[in-house]
């Protein structure tokens, strides 16, 4: 999950999504999302463009399977659109916040795609939060930014609980 530090605002995450359970760790993380997004005004756009990095995902309490990915954000005043969210770069979600966080509730499915070895498995997003920590020194360290979901995965009769992390650095 995504966890904010009050050094220089430093985002860090958590090796294992289920020490505490997967509902709880990504509710926490919901709550410390809503709570940073009310001490500001419109979100940072330093957000804005194509973040290249390592995406992970958990099915149930299985291993996480991680990937190179790229999400895309686009930034207008207090709502931040990330796209490329399912496994063909399809998928969008709008959140809201202000500052450098932002969250999102609700149902975005994708289209059917082989997950593991599942070759029609459908995964679906219920909640997420994205957390930028921005270079403020000018020092030589990278903006970082951080994307959690939660939802499920469906398919090849089994349904089960996923969560999602997606971590970059430009």
């Amino acid at each position: 999950m995504l966890a904010v530090s009050h050094r220089r605002g430093a985002l860090s995450t958590e090796v294992n999504p289920f020490c505490l359970g997967l509902g709880m760790r990504f509710a926490l993380s919901i709550v410390l999302t809503a709570t940073l997004a009310a001490c500001g005004s419109s979100l940072d756009t330093r957000m804005n463009g194509a973040w290249q990095g390592n995406w992970t995902q958990w099915l149930d309490d299985s291993a996480g399977t991680s990937s190179l990915r790229q999400l895309t954000l686009s930034v207008t005043g207090e709502t931040v659109t990330v796209s490329g969210i399912c496994p063909d770069g399809s998928g969008s979600i709008t959140a809201e916040g202000n500052g450098d966080t932002a969250s999102w509730s609700g149902n975005s499915s994708c289209p059917p795609a082989t997950v593991e070895s599942c070759a029609s498995g459908v995964l679906s997003f219920t909640l997420a939060s994205v957390g930028l920590s921005v270079d403020d020194m000018n020092d030589g360290d990278l903006d970082r930014l951080g994307f959690d979901a939660f939802g499920s995965y469906s398919g090849c009769g089994v349904a089960v609980a996923a969560m999602y992390e997606f971590l970059a650095w430009r």
